[in-house]
């Protein structure tokens, strides 16, 4: 028994011709790179969400910063970046 699902999908035709120059170029099946680009968006958003919930559990417990120590810190990042260092 396979490890994996069929899916069907429609893409733009745009996006099918990449993706074709991209598992050409790369020696690769469309279904690799496919799959490849799906794992790492999938993984990307999951993280993303993590650190919305890390975030949100943050406020619910009170672990805040007012809005002008938030300016404060954002004035204090293009300075150092002005700088060309870190804050």
């Amino acid at each position: 028994m396979s490890d994996s699902v069929m899916l069907s999908l429609r893409l733009p035709s745009e996006l099918a011709r990449r993706l074709e120059t991209v598992a050409a170029t790369t020696d690769r099946t469309r279904t690799y790179v496919a799959t490849r680009a799906i794992e790492e968006y999938v993984e990307s958003e999951e993280e993303t969400l993590a650190n919305i919930r890390e975030g949100l559990a943050a406020a619910d417990a009170g672990e805040t910063v007012s809005h002008a120590e938030a300016l404060k810190y954002v004035e204090r990042l293009k300075r150092a970046r002005r700088r060309g260092r870190k804050p």
